[in-house]
């Protein structure tokens, strides 16, 4: 079993953070594997999530671009910028 924090969508309207509605979308991808704690000093509200691999774990929110921030462990964030980076090799960057 891998674990996950980072800092999730902000689920208000108003203020610094990324688009509400991000915390839904965490809620119906990992349902009771999610935990969200209280609003961490830049507003997001920190999250820890369980899973049975880091690649399952980078892989289930990296469609949420910006909307989420993985901070550990460190594979998992690695993982995590892995689909990115393929694209991007391919077509180039904007």
């Amino acid at each position: 079993m891998s674990g996950v924090s980072g800092r999730g969508g902000r689920g208000g309207g108003s203020g610094p953070g990324p688009e509400p509605g991000a915390e839904v979308v965490l809620l119906r991808l990992f349902g009771g594997r999610l935990r969200i704690g209280p609003a961490r000093a830049d507003g997001w509200p920190g999250i820890e999530v369980d899973g049975p691999s880091a690649e399952v774990l980078a892989s289930q929110p990296a469609g949420l671009g910006a909307r989420v921030e993985v901070f550990g462990p460190e594979g998992t964030r690695a993982r995590l910028a892995e689909p990115a980076a393929e694209p991007a090799a391919v077509c180039g960057t904007p």
